[in-house]
């Protein structure tokens, strides 16, 4: 779970409960800024400028997003999985979805009106679609 104020929280069984435990082993940055996360293995976080964080087995791992264009205006999700080739990044600001490699490279992007007032989106690779929740519709972009 991303806790703005006390980072990155784990819940791990403990009998018939859950115990909470910070997943962050080193320094914390401050994640008073911080918008949405996405977990592959790896958790990604997404900053309100666009910059995304990456931490691996509770450590900060080098991370930098690279190749856009236009740099991210106001992103509000993030989205990858193990099962995914890509990150994805709801850039409401520029009403885009940004597809990034796991590298953080630039892959492509998809542009729709409809994007600057999402609230959320999942993604189907292997469907080759997008799905968008905006105005309380689902919109589709096929994944090109």
């Amino acid at each position: 779970v991303l806790d703005k104020e006390n980072g990155i929280l784990k819940f791990v069984p403990s009998g018939a409960n859950y115990s909470e435990n910070n997943y962050l082993t080193g320094d914390e940055p401050d994640f008073s800024d911080s918008s949405a996360i996405a977990i592959d293995g790896s958790i990604y976080v997404l900053f309100n400028d666009g910059a995304i964080k990456k931490f691996t087995k509770g450590a900060s791992d080098t991370f930098s997003v690279s190749g856009l264009s236009k740099p991210m205006s106001g992103p509000t999700r993030i989205f990858t999985g193990e099962d995914t080739d890509n990150i994805y990044v709801l850039d409401n600001g520029n009403s885009r979805v940004v597809v990034l490699g796991k590298d953080g490279k630039f892959q492509k992007a998809y542009s729709a009106n409809v994007l600057k007032t999402a609230k959320d989106f999942d993604v189907d690779e292997t469907g080759k679609k997008i799905l968008i929740l905006s105005g309380g519709k689902i919109y589709q972009i096929d994944i090109k």
